[in-house]
């Protein structure tokens, strides 16, 4: 009875459907030409239900938890994801080089512009996937989503988790 609800709440537009991110190995518009329909990544809707889903205590979040230090990037991708898709309104896609030794987590286009963005848990972000990213396609703006504030590090863009709404807009503004 409950699914039947849920089918009828989303056949009509009122509730929504999680994030999706469709896999695409090129950097060209329209992405949506190039993604792969069978790789994809779902996002939760929220990253409070994120944690209920896989059980995951409150403490371990707010505390330097080793055993948390290998879902914070998956949190914090799952973070961007809902933020882009509820206040950008774009579709997601990422990018994988052959081989897949490297990942931009999230490629978005505006105005038939792509713009590539790493979401890292990390003050210290290290950005080897973008680096590749950058060598393969040459894009006019590299992003990086983390804890540390809005900056310019070169061509790459740090976007504060807190005010990822600002990606690509608040770029080259200093």
């Amino acid at each position: 009875m409950v699914r039947f609800a849920v089918r009828i709440l989303k056949n009509k537009d009122l509730a929504p459907s999680p994030p999706k991110s469709y896999q695409v190995t090129t950097a060209k518009t329209p992405l949506k030409g190039y993604m792969n329909r069978s790789n994809f990544k779902v996002f939760a809707l929220d990253v409070g239900i994120l944690g209920a889903m896989v059980n995951l205590s409150p403490q371990l979040l707010v505390g330097r938890n080793r055993l948390f230090s290998e879902f914070r990037g998956a949190f914090v991708e799952n973070y961007v994801a809902q933020q882009l898709r509820s206040e950008k309104r774009v579709d997601l896609y990422y990018w994988t080089s052959e081989g897949k030794r490297a990942e931009a987590n999230f490629l978005c286009e505006f105005v038939s512009q792509i713009y590539p963005l790493e979401a890292k848990a990390d003050i210290n972000p290290k950005s080897k996937s973008l680096i590749s990213f950058d060598r393969q396609f040459k894009p006019t703006v590299l992003s990086r989503a983390t804890l540390l504030n809005l900056r310019h590090d070169g061509r790459i863009c740090n976007y504060p988790l807190y005010a990822i709404t600002l990606f690509p807009e608040s770029y080259g503004k200093k």
